[in-house]
């Protein structure tokens, strides 16, 4: 076996920090535009509707053959709290699959 790249490395830690990033660039817009006055809802509506217009087509190619219903159960089961706890390890998630599979 030979020494390990520099992608093989360092490619983990470098895509939780683009992840981090990302977020923390997301949460500083958001708070800049509703201080500058757009109504709350108005960006929620932007956020979802350019979120819908992203992940439509991967939607349409990777899961075209899964049963459609088996999502809505499980969002029904769940709370917001739930939801949101999820929300702060998608780093450490990010982390743990880029190492194994690397």
């Amino acid at each position: 076996m030979g020494e390990p790249s520099f992608k093989t490395e360092w490619g983990p830690a470098i895509c939780m920090v683009l992840i981090e990033l990302f977020t923390t660039g997301q949460m500083l817009l958001t708070k800049v535009v509703v201080d500058a006055g757009l109504f709350v809802f108005a960006l929620l509506t932007y956020r979802f509707f350019l979120g819908a217009v992203l992940v439509v087509p991967l939607a349409m190619i990777f899961e075209r053959f899964t049963i459609p219903g088996l999502y809505y159960i499980g969002l029904g089961d769940t709370s917001p709290g739930y939801a949101i706890n999820f929300y702060n390890i998608i780093p450490i998630a990010t982390f743990i699959l880029a190492v194994l599979f690397r």
